[in-house]
């Protein structure tokens, strides 16, 4: 896998404000390999998998990267 089949997603907490920066590859959701800040979690859901707080749990606000 080359950077380029990656794309990459400031992520923030609404509530703690807690940032970082998630990257995923492009494949399909279900084989989708994430690689996030710690403080978040991936949670699978009916509209596909949502980056979440682990702390407030909550639904992180999330921003694209473009290179």
């Amino acid at each position: 896998m080359s950077v380029f089949d990656q794309q990459a997603e400031a992520v923030r907490c609404p509530d703690c404000a807690l940032v970082g920066i998630a990257s995923f590859t492009n494949e399909k959701a279900s084989a989708a390999k994430f690689r996030l800040p710690e403080g978040f979690k991936v949670v699978a859901t009916d509209e596909g998998d949502k980056i979440y707080c682990a702390a407030c749990n909550r639904l992180a606000i999330t921003l694209n990267i473009d290179p």
